[in-house]
């Protein structure tokens, strides 16, 4: 026999190993929820817990993950998920023909409606023979999913199933639990057809210990039934049963599941809901609703400070609120003060909640005629606040505490925890700490007295580290009223306050719960240069605002962020506004922080902000075609006003294609939101001495096509000079509504007569305030400054006659004539400077420059130049 029996187990094995198995898969994901968390079948010592999502949706652990049951016994199975309406569906391939049939191979199936669990069974019919074979999970959301599914949501395991001889000792069923009270349960079952020669084994806990073949069982009962005594009130047990055939031969356990009736409790009563199965409310407690809306759930750790489970009222969008929680019902004696303590919050700062607090003798709204508190106006209480009521009941009994939330449809979110029922202290501590008048040194806490109020004052307790104070903390200070000041703080630092009562000298309260606020900052605000802002001068102004409390300000600048190798900590004085009288680098980044002082303190942790001088200035002939928008020495701005100067720093010039044609090659500004105002900043010229020509191409067309087009109603765009690196402009031309500009390459001109060194243009271009419909493209390009046709230098040239030579030149250049030349600088092609004479002689030394075309510009002694162009091979 056994020949026979590992003769079909191989051959088993054989075919199975040699099927191929169609593969689920779920295209919208398991990811949502909607997957096989953690799958258990008990009674059989199975579990596969925290599987997460599979790659693909489907998890294929036959080689891993065994399950062994026998013909004709049913199991209890539990698939765990992380969504709700779920449909779980369990097969067996027994035939080993690679494919699950749906009707004739399904094991057992079951959904989880609202929860985010599926219970079910699973029996293997008689004709099941003992072998191994492959099992198929599958879970699919809102639907029931197939062998093979290719849709929707969900997922699906595969597992080993080992089939084992049926039972000889066959288990009982029809467990049932009746007269539950506080203590004892009824336990009854209906017996197998062959009855067990030793009875039947019993085993119960409240702990989730789930018994298997080698548990010691609680009792033994030789009849269908038995009374267990001894039980916690107000708890969940699980109760199991199993026949015993012999002192070796038992069945598999059967079970059920009950709660104890709850017993009445006492004091101190305390409910933090941790025991809860959320969102169900926690034993022996309860949720009513009188409307229409939603009603209180326990939510896991719903946020604004409540990190725990916490009850919850989550808002209706239709309703109004009518739902009340009960807590358990608590012996209270008549003529004795006890107090309800709690901490409740909200998680908007425009939205309402309402809630009353009450107590009456019985878990209904008809019983609670006592309100204890009515919140009418809960309004940004973003982080649990704790609140007290007293209560004197005139007979005593056993009452119960009612939350009522009646917030109007659609407000918010209300949060209620740690409900605390007590005798009420002899010397209470004070509520609902409040924090005003913050400076960056000061504050002011206040709180509510509590009654009576204790006749030596209070203490109260400040720390900048959120530890709860003990009754043996010492105190930071004392106060005679509900209201202390607090000085010599630290500024941009968060503190913590605690408040007790202090009603004799050996009486103290408990602290109150916290209070937190945080200082202002002492750190000035930089209102110019913008952080970031480029191009600016040489010798900036940086400017801020007056700090309460400053008797005096301080600059650190460096070059690189946090940097103090250009000026470090230096003392400025009572004042706002920092200009340097050293001229800075051209084109370097500078950072540098404004701190305060005043009394002994210094602003700390101010903010590191930056600008980036300016390029040195360029002397003609200078040409941009705009092959990038950040063409060296170029930079943008933002907001402001043509003739007052740009306020911010960003960059709305793009780099396109002229025009719309292509895509690089202009600059490009679209005008179409309103108030937008752009910047386009060329770089610094040395236009002294000579007159020189601005030219630029323009053009304007609808926003991303060529076709023409017009500004909208206040729409401007301006061409912008400065003779002094941009701290004043002058406006040069200007195009607004009334102006035509063309769809096709227009040049602009304009003569510069009388420049200085320190020359800079813009294009400005405003949406203005009005937002109409017109959406244009502006466009620039090929940027040139030159000398003009009768510039001094062509004058000078003629009339001094001065030559170069050798011209081409390897290392050294000769003037033929220096007696009248004050001095001499060396230009590349891209307007650069590149070296400099102040007292030349009449052989330049250019070995170090690189080979290329260069000007070579002479200023005379009567302040005229001449320009000669020199090559170096």
């Amino acid at each position: 026999m056994k020949k026979a029996y590992f003769l079909v187990l191989f051959l088993t094995m054989i075919r199975l190993s040699a099927q191929t198995y169609c593969t689920p898969n779920y295209p919208s994901g398991c990811d949502g929820g909607d997957q096989i968390d953690d799958f258990t079948i008990s009674t059989a010592g199975f579990s596969h817990l925290d599987t997460g999502c599979s790659v693909g949706t489907y998890g294929d652990y036959y080689a891993t993950h065994t399950i062994t049951l026998s013909p004709t016994i049913t199991y209890s199975f539990s698939v765990t998920h992380n969504y709700s309406s779920q449909y779980v569906k369990i097969w067996a391939d027994f035939n080993n023909d690679g494919t699950f049939d749906e009707t004739t191979e399904l094991l057992g199936s079951g959904s989880s409606g609202s929860t985010t669990t599926t219970n079910g069974t699973v029996t293997l019919p008689a004709s099941a023979t003992p072998g191994t074979y492959r099992v198929r999970v599958a879970d699919r959301w809102n639907i029931d999913p197939i062998p093979c599914d290719v849709g929707g949501y969900g997922e699906a395991h595969d597992y080993k199933l080992i089939v084992t001889a049926p039972p000889t000792c066959i288990a009982p069923s029809a467990l049932v639990v009746s007269n539950i009270t506080t203590s004892t349960i009824n336990l009854a079952w209906t017996a197998p057809a062959t009855l067990p020669s030793l009875g039947y084994d019993i085993f119960y806990s409240n702990t989730g210990v789930v018994p298997t073949a080698t548990t010691v069982p609680n009792l033994n009962s030789t009849t269908t039934s038995a009374t267990i005594n001894q039980l916690a009130p107000g708890s969940n047990y699980c109760v199991w049963v199993r026949a015993k055939c012999t002192t070796t031969d038992a069945s598999v356990w059967v079970n059920t599941c009950f709660v104890t009736a709850c017993a009445t409790a006492t004091i101190p009563y305390f409910l933090d809901f941790e025991n809860a199965t959320a969102p169900a409310m926690p034993i022996c407690t309860l949720a009513t609703n009188g409307g229409s809306a939603n009603n209180w759930v326990i939510s896991d750790d719903p946020g604004n400070g409540f990190t725990n489970k916490t009850l919850t009222y989550y808002y209706d969008s239709q309703n109004p609120a009518n739902a009340w929680f009960f807590t358990q019902g608590i012996n209270l004696v008549g003529g004795t003060t006890y107090r309800i303590k709690y901490k409740y919050g909200n998680n908007s700062a425009s939205y309402s909640e309402k809630m009353k607090v009450t107590y009456g003798t019985d878990a209904t709204p008809a019983a609670q005629t006592t309100v204890l508190h009515d919140y009418t106006n809960i309004i940004d209480v973003q982080t649990p606040v704790t609140d007290f009521y007293a209560l004197t009941p005139a007979t005593s009994g056993v009452y119960y505490f009612g939350f009522n939330v009646y917030s109007d449809a659609n407000m918010y979110n209300l949060y209620v925890d740690d409900i605390l029922v007590e005798v009420n202290p002899s010397c209470a501590e004070p509520n609902a700490l409040s924090v005003t008048a913050v400076t960056a040194f000061t504050a002011t806490v206040s709180w509510a007295a509590p009654t009576p109020v204790p006749s030596i004052g209070y203490e109260y307790y400040r720390s900048t580290s959120n530890t709860v104070p003990s009754a043996t903390t010492v105190a930071t200070g004392s106060a005679s009223s509900a209201t202390v000041n607090l000085a010599s703080l630290l500024a941009s630092t968060t503190y913590y306050v605690w408040v007790r009562s202090v009603c004799t000298s050996t009486d103290k309260s408990a602290w109150s719960s916290v209070a937190t606020f945080t200082t202002e900052s002492f750190c000035p605000v930089v209102t110019s240069p913008a952080d970031g802002l480029i191009n600016m001068p040489v010798t900036p102004t940086i400017n801020w605002t007056t700090m309460a409390g400053a008797t005096g300000y301080r600059i650190t600048v460096g070059t690189t962020s946090g940097g103090s190798n250009v000026l470090n900590n230096i003392d400025v004085g009572n004042v706002t506004s920092y200009t340097f009288t050293v001229p800075l680098a051209n084109s370097t980044e500078y950072f540098y922080t404004i701190n305060a002082y005043g009394a002994g303190v210094i602003s700390n942790s101010c903010s590191v902000r930056s600008f980036t001088t300016a390029c040195a200035a360029i002397t003609p002939n200078y040409t941009n075609d705009f092959t990038s928008i950040a063409a060296s020495c170029w930079g943008q701005a933002s907001g402001g006003s043509a003739t007052g100067g740009s306020t911010g720093n960003t960059e709305y010039w793009v780099e396109d294609g002229f025009l719309n044609n292509g895509s690089t090659g202009a600059a490009k500004i679209n005008l179409y939101s309103d108030s937008k105002t752009g910047w386009l900043l060329s770089p610094t010229f040395n236009l002294s001495g000579a007159s020189y020509d601005l030219k630029f191409d323009y053009g304007m067309t609808e926003w991303n096509t060529t076709n023409a087009s017009t500004l909208g109603s206040d729409d401007v765009i301006q061409v912008l000079m400065s003779n002094n690196n941009g701290a004043t402009w002058t406006v040069i031309q200007t195009w607004n509504s009334s102006t035509v500009i063309s769809n096709t390459s227009t040049q602009f001109t304009y003569t510069v007569s009388g420049g200085t060194n320190q020359m800079k243009f813009a294009i400005f271009a405003t949406e203005g305030t009005i937002d109409d419909s017109a959406d244009i493209d502006f466009f620039v390009d090929n940027f040139l400054v030159t000398q003009s046709a009768l510039s001094t230098v062509e004058n000078t040239l003629t009339k001094n006659n001065i030559k170069a030579y050798p011209n081409p030149f390897t290392d050294v250049l000769n003037i033929s004539d220096v007696k009248n030349v004050r001095s001499i600088s060396v230009v590349d092609i891209a307007g650069r400077v590149v070296k400099t004479f102040e007292k030349p002689s009449s052989d330049l030394q250019l070995r170090e420059l690189n080979a290329g075309m260069y000007l070579v510009v002479l200023t005379m002694n009567d302040g005229s130049k001449q320009t000669l162009k020199a090559i170096k091979k």
